[in-house]
């Protein structure tokens, strides 16, 4: 994947406003650290939360995760601008939050799994599958568009009469690059793994591409949690 730069746009109205208030009776709901983000968008069986995991008011686009880390970063130029470091830690509890680690490693193939250590989703919520992201590929190429709404730039996927803003947070890449300004791009964690290759799949989007990829663990990228409808 070649390297973006990303940019960064302050703006709300895109998105459900996360407040700290009472949680809505509904199983919709996106609560992260007891803020309300809103409603989440229902595929079939599967809610797709209304905002990238580790938003807030500081965090528009999110957090940058590596994949199977609990503990995501924020941007080059923010208060939550990783340490970077070469290498990886000792292992996986000696991992500080605030570092991006050059060589981060596999702990655990299993590690985002629905019982794994390191799902970094809220309490009931989940980093999607390879299908799920799959089936989000389908919607995104049939019907998928860029939209600028209040400066924010997002990939807009129609789900009925909703739809889910993909922003397009870019990725910070293997030397833990990861700067404001942003083109058309976005890619999102799956879950899951292969066992040849580069591992990892992502659904990525950009100004011409609408595809699953596969990538290192070490690269940080986004991840939209979701949840099962009982």
């Amino acid at each position: 994947m070649a390297a973006l730069l990303v940019t960064f746009a302050a703006c709300f109205a895109i998105f459900s406003s996360c407040k700290k208030d009472n949680p809505e009776p509904d199983s919709l709901v996106y609560i992260e650290n007891g803020q309300n983000c809103g409603k989440g968008i229902a595929i079939g069986n599967v809610v797709w939360a209304p905002v990238n995991c580790g938003y807030d008011a500081d965090h528009l686009f999110g957090k940058l995760y590596q994949w199977g880390r609990k503990d995501g970063q924020g941007y080059d130029g923010e208060p939550s601008e990783p340490t970077i470091e070469e290498g990886a830690p000792a292992s996986l509890g000696d991992a500080k939050a605030d570092t991006f680690y050059k060589g981060w490693p596999t702990y655990d193939k299993d590690i985002w799994g629905p019982s794994g250590s390191g799902n970094p989703c809220p309490a009931g919520w989940r980093v999607p599958t390879y299908s799920e992201l799959e089936t989000l590929r389908v919607l995104a190429e049939a019907q998928g568009e860029w939209v600028i709404e209040k400066g924010i730039q997002c990939y807009k996927i129609p789900v009925g009469d909703a739809a889910l803003f993909i922003p397009s947070a870019g990725y910070r890449d293997i030397q833990g690059k990861a700067v404001k300004r942003q083109q058309k791009s976005a890619s999102l964690w799956s879950c899951s793994h292969i066992e040849s290759g580069n591992p990892y799949s992502n659904l990525y989007l950009d100004n011409t591409t609408v595809s699953i990829d596969y990538d290192v663990q070490s690269l940080g990228l986004s991840v939209r949690c979701v949840k099962t409808l009982e």
